[in-house]
């Protein structure tokens, strides 16, 4: 897998074409799942791993093919300025709101603002939230909540273009804005999804933007970033176990008889966490390869819109062990591709990511020679291709965030002619924001 990834980064031109992202970061998945996890089954798995990349790889050379027959297909480099406006004061304003939302939430519990900024409130909060969702399959955040939080997801696709494009510190501390509500609301929840969720957003925003200011390629393996890969990984570890600690009442602050969470539990938890959905649809694919279910058609992609409709979806499938040992934790997180099958089977998932890839390669093209407004397209498959432990789409509120995205570079998302670039997309030193 790591060979086919090299190849279609040399052929595809840049880690940040959508096929060679798709190949390298499940490559870099199996690979991290043999060194962590090698009591973890992979097999058959594996063997559908490569067909998909290989699929998304093919995705990237068909749009390259139809691009060189359209004659549209010449060296990049951007041609116009973008101004993406009310920016910066949008992200302030989405935030505030988002912390509005957090209000809100805690509300529902019968706690005042003031909650937020109490550890001790928090240490309460998040077994009573994580039990609500795990107990009663009709719960539901407040409406108001998920509403606003659809804006703290908008803030964070503002942030990374932001991000990507200035270095000033006042600026980047406005791009990071999101991320500290969010932060506070995961823990407050006691799930990292909603942190998780939000960091790849404002990650494949950041990807996006940086590629229409004529970066068009990063160096995957290097001394810099192993180092600052690890240090990124055990900064989210230590922060997605203290999230697990809070939500498991590990602190004693709501059940004083509750025993103590060993360390080889919670190391055991994280690694089922980050690569335990690769050895869970190994077991699924294994006993499903050659059995017919009726297509979803969507219904499972799309949870969570779906559901705002009336269809009622199981969200979380059956918890399975996937490790021999019974005191490992059990998961029942299945991945990208479980959902992709039950919705249009196995041969029709790889007919559709065929399919998205071609058509996110082409907003690459497009993004690439300094367009901006194809960037939530381009976005859209960058957070598939990154969101492995399934659909980035089950989720209301992250799609309400990128529709809302879509919208403004659409609307407010203007460019100017300026022939070769100076700095990025034509830009000036330091664009407007």
């Amino acid at each position: 897998m790591a060979a086919q990834a090299a190849l279609a980064r040399r052929q595809l031109g840049s880690w940040l074409a959508p096929g060679a992202l798709f190949s390298i970061g499940w490559a870099g998945l199996v690979i991290g799942t043999l060194v962590a996890a090698p009591d973890y089954r992979i097999w058959p798995g594996v063997l559908w791993f490569l067909l998909m990349t290989s699929t998304a790889h093919l995705g990237g050379l068909l749009a390259q093919g139809v691009l060189r027959h359209i004659g549209a297909l010449r060296p990049a480099r951007p041609a116009l300025a973008a101004e993406f406006r009310y920016r910066m004061p949008l992200i302030v304003l989405s935030s505030v709101l988002g912390m509005l939302g957090l209000v809100v939430l805690v509300a529902s519990q019968g706690k005042g603002p003031l909650a937020l900024f109490s550890p001790t409130q928090i240490a309460k909060l998040a077994p009573a939230f994580t039990g609500a969702r795990y107990t009663d399959p009709d719960y539901e955040e407040p409406a108001a909540f998920l509403l606003l939080s659809v804006l703290l997801y908008f803030a964070a696709y503002l942030s990374g273009t932001l991000w990507a494009e200035t270095r000033s510190w006042r600026r980047r501390l406005v791009a990071l804005l999101p991320l500290f509500v969010v932060t506070l609301e995961t823990m407050v929840l006691g799930a990292s999804t909603a942190f998780m969720g939000l960091l790849i957003n404002w990650v494949a925003a950041y990807l996006a933007a940086r590629l229409c200011l004529g970066k068009v390629d990063f160096v995957v393996v290097s001394l810099r970033n192993l180092l600052g890969g690890l240090l990124a990984l055990c900064l989210f570890t230590g922060f997605y176990l203290l999230v697990h600690l809070i939500r498991m009442d590990a602190f004693q602050f709501v059940d004083a008889d509750r025993p103590p969470v060993s360390s080889r539990f919670l190391l055991a938890v994280a690694r089922n966490q980050y690569v335990g959905h690769v050895s869970a649809f190994s077991g699924w694919l294994a006993n499903h390869w050659d059995a017919w279910e009726t297509p979803g058609l969507g219904r499972y992609d799309f949870a969570g819109p779906v559901g705002w409709l009336g269809v009622r979806v199981t969200r979380s499938p059956e918890a399975i062990h996937v490790s021999a040992d019974p005191d490992e934790p059990v998961t029942n997180v299945y991945g990208l591709f479980r959902p992709l099958a039950l919705d249009w089977t196995l041969p029709g998932s790889a007919l559709v990511l065929l399919l998205l890839t071609l058509l996110a390669s082409l907003a690459y093209a497009v993004v690439r020679g300094g367009r901006p407004r194809a960037i939530p397209l381009l976005v859209w498959y960058y957070q598939m291709a990154v969101y492995v432990t399934g659909p980035p789409f089950t989720q209301t509120v992250f799609d309400g965030g990128l529709v809302l995205f879509g919208l403004y570079c659409l609307f407010a998302v203007s460019g100017n002619a300026t022939g070769a670039a100076v700095n990025g997309c034509g830009e000036a030193p330091h664009p407007p924001a």
